[in-house]
């Protein structure tokens, strides 16, 4: 099933935590636009195509392609695994500096006692 542009836009939309309309005026476009493409009333030049692409960082061809969808869905996923790790990461660092605190304590502790 092919996706619309409103469609895509309102995903990235979505995607982006923006509304619509918001979005629209941020870009500098009227929000009367909405309805037109949601009815596939208007066509979409390619300057407001390669404006709203800029506005979320995204290739003019996300609109348009099925695979590109999925590889920005995929990436999108992908930073999200990647900052979960760091967060693991940083918590597991902490953790090891805690021990080796407590094991240097120790040592110094045991060196004293001697």
């Amino acid at each position: 099933m092919k996706i619309s542009f409103y469609e895509r836009f309102i995903e990235l939309c979505k995607l982006n935590g923006i509304k619509p309309t918001p979005a629209l005026k941020d870009i500098g476009l009227s929000a009367g636009n909405l309805p037109k493409w949601q009815r596939a009333e208007a066509t979409i030049t390619i300057d407001t195509l390669e404006k709203i692409a800029g506005y979320f960082g995204v290739s003019p061809t996300y609109f348009f392609d099925e695979d590109t969808r999925d590889t920005e869905k995929a990436k999108a996923e992908l930073e999200d695994l990647i900052l979960s790790e760091i967060s693991d990461i940083q918590t597991l660092a902490a953790q090891c500096e805690k021990n080796l605190n407590r094991l240097e304590k120790l040592y110094s502790d045991l060196r004293k006692a001697r």
